[in-house]
């Protein structure tokens, strides 16, 4: 990207109390618990001029909500598919006149799954609501028995590990992910071995390259 990058306008910390009291307004009577780390900015995110402030929280176990107002009207919430946030961060990207946001989630399912998961998800405005344009693993460890299956297979637990570099340059964003496969010996009715009991198999390394396409506002593969 040629020339220089211009900010969308300052970012500001919400005072908490006004971030629940939006967000508590966001989920109405959905949740009735009250939230954990409770978050919100006042920044330019949809161009209207008129004030926006994006909120955020975890209820429950993992049940993560992010909503927008703007001039004190509720425009997008996400729920359902977000875990427990654990970041949110503002980003600048090329040719967009406003904001993007970058959140980092954290899921986990070792009760019943096997399985937990980092995430780092990217949104836009589009006009009408906040929209997912990128999603990638930061870490995540999903465990399985080789008998699930094949009722013949060895009596082996496998582990599924990967860890995620995101880095976001002018212009695109590159994903390198390194990927392990370890084993422990064990039944699938004995108790899920510690980590330390596993031993790596293989290793591979991933890297893909994406494009930021600012007409259509949207990431491409390079």
């Amino acid at each position: 990207m040629e020339g220089m990058r211009v900010m969308p306008g300052p970012v500001d910390l919400l005072d908490p109390g006004e971030a629940t009291g939006l967000l508590q307004r966001a989920v109405g009577a959905r949740m009735a618990s009250v939230p954990r780390g409770t978050g919100g900015l006042q920044l330019a995110l949809t161009g209207s001029g008129r004030g926006d402030q994006l909120v955020w929280g975890t209820y429950q176990k993992d049940d993560g909500v992010l909503a927008l107002f703007s001039g004190g009207r509720l425009l997008s919430v996400i729920e359902g598919g977000l875990g427990e946030i654990r970041r949110v961060q503002p980003l600048v990207l090329p040719g967009l006149p406003h904001f993007a946001i970058a959140v980092d989630d954290r899921v986990d399912e070792m009760v019943g799954a096997y399985l937990w998961e980092e995430h780092r998800r990217i949104y836009v405005w589009d006009g009408r609501t906040l929209r997912e344009v990128y999603l990638g693993v930061l870490a995540a460890e999903e465990y399985g028995h080789a008998r699930w299956e094949n009722p013949r297979g060895h009596q082996v637990w496998r582990l599924r590990r990967r860890q995620g570099e995101i880095t976001l340059q002018e212009g695109g964003l590159t994903e390198v992910t390194r990927e392990q496969q370890l084993e422990a010996a064990g039944r699938p009715d004995e108790p899920l071995p510690p980590s330390s009991a596993f031993r790596p198999v293989s290793e591979t390394r991933h890297e893909r390259r994406l494009v930021w396409n600012a007409r259509l506002r949207r990431f491409e593969a390079e």
